[in-house]
């Protein structure tokens, strides 16, 4: 079962048309207490002053305890160590692991924004954010 969250009404309608739910349109106010726990979690989130790093941090709290979460994020993310990005590169020294995405990979869809995979295990704590804090 995939089940999605987007903000963007044009990109609504193309998840319907493949026929995806969507269960949310502003991910952050959501509530993982509100919802059933995902098996696994894949994201292109918004890349603006640290907003990736909000959204990935939220969405660990929303995939079960062991399982995976996987998301797009800008290139630079972990070098940086100010703000929301020094909980987001301590996230990932407990969960994870980043891998450099060739430049250009987005090209298609109009941007050439310098990009990152980010793959990590979620733990307990990633529900609270105890983990990073």
């Amino acid at each position: 079962i995939v089940e999605c969250v987007e903000l963007l009404e044009v990109h609504q309608q193309a998840l319907r048309a493949l026929g995806l739910p969507i269960i949310g349109t502003d991910f952050l106010a959501m509530r993982p207490e509100d919802h059933t726990m995902f098996d696994a979690a894949a994201m292109n989130p918004p890349f603006n002053k640290g907003a990736e790093c909000h959204h990935v941090l939220h969405a660990a709290g929303f995939v079960i305890p062991g399982e995976k979460l996987v998301s797009v994020v800008y290139r630079g993310v972990v070098s940086r160590r100010d703000g929301p990005y020094r909980d987001l590169a301590t996230w990932l020294e407990r969960h994870g692991e980043i891998e450099d995405l060739p430049d250009g990979s987005f090209a298609e869809s109009g941007t050439m924004v310098r990009t990152s995979l980010i793959a990590a295990r979620v733990c307990n704590g990633c529900r609270t954010g105890s983990c990073w804090r």
